[in-house]
């Protein structure tokens, strides 16, 4: 499934495009812009299809239902993962759902991939402040 992944997600390259502009025009949850989110994405969705193939038998990309992308996403916060972590993963899972709707391996009134996830955004992990240890 590795290059069904590399295949929908070629679909959004747009190296050439400004974020911004894309923004404006409202296209850019639409679209990958930076070479290196390209290949992070490449390998957080190659990831997450491998699990779904052990996990519940999914050869296709267009057999992914949400039920399995939220069941993965839980299992990493199970897992302990780093908000920041569990955030890149859903946004990647988001894009190779919008990647599957361009390639039309999926229609465009089908339910995304974790549609109601909030990528990118985490909420913060509070870390315990250690009182200072007296130095002699």
């Amino acid at each position: 499934m590795t290059c069904q992944v590399n295949m929908a997600l070629r679909r959004l390259e747009a190296f050439d495009e400004s974020r911004g502009a894309a923004k404006q025009r409202g296209r850019a949850q639409r679209k990958i812009f930076s070479i290196s989110t390209r290949h992070e994405y490449q390998r957080v969705c190659a990831r997450f299809a491998r699990w779904a193939e052990d996990k519940y038998n999914v050869k296709w990309l267009r057999d992914l239902k949400p039920e399995h992308a939220e069941a993965y996403v839980a299992e990493l916060r199970h897992k302990g993962r780093s908000p920041d972590y569990v955030s890149k993963v859903i946004a990647a899972i988001q894009k190779l759902s919008v990647g599957m709707e361009q390639m039309g391996w999926c229609s465009a009134d089908s339910p995304r991939l974790l549609a109601d996830e909030r990528g990118r955004h985490s909420d913060p992990k509070p870390q315990p402040i250690l009182p200072k240890t007296p130095t002699g």
